[in-house]
Parts: C-alpha cells; structure tokens; sequence
C-alpha cells in the first residue's frame, strides 16, 4: 500500500454510533420509505421497495448487529448500494463522504470473530466508525430464501425519489 492511500466511505449514524459503507458501493441516497412486506424471506430483510422500476430487498442492520430496534422515522434515510445485487438499509441520518487513510483501518480480520458483516474499523479524528460489508451480511441460506421469496414477488411501494 503506498502512503497517503485512502478510501471512501459514507459516514451515518445509528443509535448515536458512527458507522460507514464503501462508497464505492453506494448508488444513491432517498428519503425513507415504508418498504412491502416479502412473505418468505429471512428474518434480516424488512421488506422490499420499488425503487426507479427496480425490487430492492431492505436489510435490517439494526437487528444484525444487535442494535435496539425502533419504528422508522419520517427523518431517516435509505441507502441503495450494490452488494452483489441491489438492496437498501435504513439509517438515522448520513452525515458525510470520508476519506479515509487505509493505513488508519483495522481490517474484520483483525477483529474479534463476533464481528461478521464488517469490513473493519476506521479511526477518525471525531472517534471510530465500524466499516460495514454488506455483500456477506446474507448467509447463504438466508440468500437463497430472500431469492426465493423475490421470485415469488409482492407488488411493492414506490419509493419517493
């Protein structure tokens, strides 16, 4: 790694925690929107929206990481980002584009083992932000369920772009 390489990330807040996503992997950011619910799918996806014509699974990262669950707010935020395929999480508010040096990131395997689904932590001047990797946040299994309840399919609601 040459010195002064960063990377990008798109910082957001959540239960008064700081956590960030490669920006690299964010197409865009909407006002939130109640999703349809998706009979079948795993207990991690709270639904699906219409989102430009297009089924978006929404992830529930608050009950993976154990986070206390709340109702969504007419002030929070969803996220679309490519994880393998397109899908959205809900989040507090964004608060900014970082770019971080990447000598200043502790990679997921340097991590205790309980922290599946994160990428690493980044130390910022303000405190730590946890790096979130979405594309394993699905198990398999859970994939194949979500899979097979998107071909199933539910008319969704579009979102307010």
């Amino acid at each position: 790694m040459e010195e002064g390489e960063t990377t990008l990330v798109v910082q957001f807040d959540m239960d008064g925690h700081q956590f960030g996503l490669a920006a690299s992997d964010v197409l865009e950011i909407l006002r939130a929107a109640t999703p349809s619910p998706l009979p079948g799918a795993p207990a991690v996806v709270t639904g699906i929206l219409n989102v430009r014509g297009q089924l978006v699974p929404v992830y529930d990262i608050r009950a993976r990481f154990r986070l206390n669950p709340r109702p969504m707010r007419s002030t929070d935020h969803l996220v679309v980002l490519d994880a393998g395929r397109t899908v959205a999480i809900v989040v507090e508010q964004v608060h900014a584009l970082v770019a971080v040096p990447k000598a200043d990131i502790s990679a997921a395997r340097d991590l205790p083992a309980s922290s599946e689904g994160v990428e690493g932590v980044a130390r910022l001047p303000d405190g730590m932000v946890v790096i979130f990797d979405l594309r394993s946040f699905l198990a398999e299994a859970e994939a194949a369920e979500l899979d097979a309840a998107l071909e199933r399919g539910v008319p969704p609601r579009e979102t307010a772009a």
